[in-house]
C-alpha cells in the first residue's frame, strides 16, 4: 500500500495535464500512487493519459462529467494511500512537496493536514508572484480562510470522518471541505512555496459571482449544521466611517436611489439571529441616517 495517494481531477485541461502529471512523477518522495480522474473531457485529455499507461504508479478512472467534488471523492475512494493530496490538472507541484509535507505529518501525530505556500503562474507557467499562507490558529483563528483545493496533504482517516467533499456543490467544494476540516482537526502551514497555481481565462476561479454565491451558501450551511445559536445573544456591529481607502463620503454616495450604507443595514436586518444592530460612527450625517 502506498504512503500517499495523489489525486488529479481533469476536465478539458489536456493542454496543461502533462505538466501536472510530470510534476508528480518527478517527486523526490517515491512512495506514492497517482490517480488521474478524467471527468468527461472532450479534448485531448484521454490521449495525454494514455501516453502514461506504462507508468506502474499511475491509475486512471473515466467518469461522465460528474463534477469536481464527486470526481474527487471517487478518485480518493479508489485510492489506498494513508495520506491524500489533490492536484488540479492545470496546476503543478514542486518536486519536493511530498517529501516536505509527508515529513510534517509523520512527525506530528496531532496534525490532520499540512499545506504549503505557493506561486501563482500565468498560462505559460511564468511566475507572477508568491503567496504566503497564514498559520492557522497561530496567526489567524477565523474559519473563513481561503484555501486551494490542491497542495494540502491530509490523513485519510480525517477525510473519512468529515465525509469527504460535498457533491452538491459546483463551486467552493474546497472551501466547504476546509472549514469542516479545521473545525475538527489541527492544520499546519509550511512556509515554503511548493506548488504552482495557474491563472488563466478558463480557470473556474475566474467565475467570481458563482463562487461568491456558493461561498455564501457554504457559510449558511456550516452555521446551521455546526453552530448552535439557540439562546445566544448576537449583536451586529457596523463600523461606518466617512473616510476610507477609496474616497471620502463613500457611505453616503447614492446608489440605486439610496445611500450605499443603507444596503449594509438592510442586509443585516434580514439576518434572523441578530438581537441588535449597532451602527458605530463618529459622523453626524451617518448617525442621523442610521437612526432614520
Amino acid at each position: 500500500m502506498p504512503k500517499i495517494s495523489v489525486i488529479i481531477t481533469a476536465h478539458n485541461y489536456g493542454r496543461y495535464l502533462r505538466q501536472a502529471i510530470d510534476s508528480v512523477l518527478k517527486q523526490t518522495f517515491a512512495d506514492f500512487e497517482l490517480m488521474v480522474v478524467n471527468d468527461g473531457s472532450t479534448d485531448n485529455t484521454p490521449q495525454v493519459i494514455a501516453s502514461y499507461l506504462h507508468e506502474p504508479r499511475l491509475k486512471t478512472l473515466n467518469l461522465e462529467g460528474v463534477g469536481l467534488a464527486k470526481a474527487s471523492n471517487i478518485g480518493i475512494k479508489n485510492s489506498s494511500g494513508e495520506y491524500i493530496i489533490r492536484l488540479d490538472a492545470d496546476d503543478y507541484f514542486d518536486e519536493n512537496i511530498l517529501t516536505v509535507l509527508n515529513g510534517v505529518l509523520d512527525h506530528h501525530a496531532d496534525y490532520g493536514m499540512v499545506f504549503p505556500d505557493y506561486y501563482r503562474v500565468d498560462k505559460y507557467g511564468k511566475i507572477i508572484d508568491q503567496i504566503r499562507q497564514p498559520k492557522i490558529n497561530d496567526e489567524v483563528t477565523l474559519l473563513d480562510r481561503s484555501a486551494l483545493a490542491a497542495g494540502a496533504l491530509y490523513r485519510r482517516k480525517c477525510y473519512d470522518k468529515i465525509g469527504g467533499y460535498d457533491e452538491e456543490l459546483k463551486y467552493q467544494e474546497d472551501y466547504d471541505f476546509w472549514i469542516r476540516f479545521i473545525d475538527s482537526f489541527h492544520v499546519y502551514n509550511v512556509q515554503l512555496p511548493l506548488m504552482y497555481y495557474r491563472q488563466h481565462s478558463a480557470s473556474m476561479s475566474k467565475n467570481i459571482r458563482a463562487r461568491m454565491e456558493a461561498r455564501q451558501y457554504v457559510k449558511h450551511k456550516f452555521v446551521n449544521e455546526h453552530r448552535n445559536l439557540n439562546g445566544k445573544r448576537t449583536i451586529c456591529v457596523l463600523p461606518i466611517v466617512m473616510e476610507n481607502r477609496y474616497r471620502y463620503g463613500l457611505p453616503l454616495e447614492i446608489v440605486g436611489n439610496k445611500p450605499l450604507m443603507s444596503y449594509a443595514i438592510e442586509e443585516a436586518k434580514k439576518a434572523d439571529f441578530f438581537e441588535r444592530i449597532i451602527v458605530d460612527t463618529e459622523n453626524a450625517q451617518i448617525a442621523e441616517l442610521a437612526i432614520k
